[in-house]
C-alpha cells in the first residue's frame, strides 16, 4: 500500500483515519520495519508526515534473517546496519557476509543482484551500503566524494588523546602479510586522510568522533597507532585491552547526495549497547 500525503498529520492519525487502525497494529508494523516514509523506516507512532511525501506499506516479511536491520532502501540502493562479527564481502574463508544476507533478502522480492559500494572491517559495526544496479555502483564509486559529502565514525581508544582535535595524513601500504602501514612515500602507498575530534574521557577510555576524507583498508586502525593510542580491541594493531569483546568502531553517519534522486540523504546508526557500557 502506498500513499502521496495531501495534509500534514501524524503517521498514526492517518492511518487510523485511513485504515482504521488501532496503535497495537500500527506499532507492530514499526516494529517488523514495514512502514517507509520517502523511502526511510518510519519509528513512532508520532512521526510527522507533510504534503507530497510518499508513505509505504511493506508486507510483514516474517522469514527476514534476524541479522538484517535496513536503514534506507529504494529502486536503485540499499544501506544496512551491518554488526560486528560479520564480513562485509567474502575473503578466503567460507564465513556468511553481509553482502549474502542483503542478497537473498533482495532476490526474495526484486529478483535483483546487489553490489558492493564501500566495506567495514569484520568487527567494525554500522551502516554499510550497496547498489542495486552495475550502473549506480560505478557511479558512485568513480565519483564516491561528489556523492558521499560525509562518512563518520565513533571510534573508543585507549587512554586520553592531548589534543582535542586533528587530522592525520599518510600514504598506506600493505604488505604481504595483509597488515596495512603508514608511509610518507606518496609512490609507495594510497593517500589517507583523517580527521578526528575528542567526544569525551570515560575510565581511560577516549571517545573519538572520526571522519573520513578517503576510504583505504584499516584507515582509522592504523591512523589511530599513528596517534600514539590504539581502537579498543584492536589486537592487530597494538591495543592493550578488549573491553567489549569486540572493536571499538562503529560507522554511525553517512550522507550522500543520491546518484538519481539528486536528493541530499542523511542515514544514522546508534550505538551499540555493547559499546555503552563503559
Amino acid at each position: 500500500m502506498k500513499w502521496i500525503i495531501k495534509q500534514e498529520t501524524n503517521l498514526f492519525l492517518f492511518l487510523e483515519k485511513t485504515n482504521g487502525w488501532s496503535k497495537t497494529k500500527v506499532k507492530s508494523l514499526l516494529r517488523y520495519h514495514a512502514i517507509l516514509i520517502d523511502h526511510h523506516l518510519a519509528r513512532h507512532l508520532e512521526e510527522p508526515l507533510k504534503i507530497g511525501q510518499v508513505l509505504e506499506i511493506k508486507k510483514k516479511e516474517t522469514d527476514r534473517d534476524s541479522r538484517l536491520h535496513v536503514l534506507y532502501e529504494d529502486d536503485y540502493l540499499i544501506a544496512v546496519d551491518k554488526p560486528a562479527g560479520i564480513l562485509s564481502v567474502r575473503d578466503d574463508s567460507k564465513e556468511e557476509t553481509m553482502y549474502q544476507i542483503v542478497s537473498r533478502y533482495i532476490k526474495q522480492k526484486e529478483h535483483k543482484k546487489i553490489f558492493v559500494l564501500h566495506r567495514l572491517d569484520k568487527e567494525t559495526s554500522g551502516i554499510l551500503m550497496f547498489a542495486k544496479d552495475a550502473k549506480i555502483k560505478y557511479k558512485m564509486q568513480d565519483h564516491w566524494n561528489d556523492y558521499v559529502t560525509l562518512r563518520s565514525y565513533v571510534a573508543i581508544v585507549e587512554d586520553k588523546i592531548a589534543s582535542k582535535e586533528g587530522t592525520i595524513q599518510t600514504y598506506l601500504k600493505e604488505n604481504h602479510h595483509y597488515h596495512v602501514y603508514s608511509t610518507k612515500n606518496a609512490k609507495e602507498g594510497k593517500l589517507a586522510i583523517t580527521h578526528y575530534r575528542k567526544q569525551k574521557e570515560e575510565k581511560g577510555y577516549t571517545w573519538l568522533e572520526i571522519t573520513l576524507e578517503t576510504g583505504r583498508k584499516n584507515q582509522i586502525r592504523v591512523h589511530m597507532q599513528e596517534l600514539g593510542t590504539h581502537i579498543a580491541g584492536d589486537k592487530k594493531y597494538g591495543a592493550r585491552t578488549n573491553p567489549f569483546k569486540r572493536l571499538g568502531l562503529h560507522a554511525n553517519k553517512l550522507i550522500f547526495v543520491h546518484p538519481v534522486t539528486k536528493r541530499q540523504i542523511t542515514l544514522e546508526s546508534s550505538l551499540p549497547k555493547v559499546l555503552k557500557k563503559i
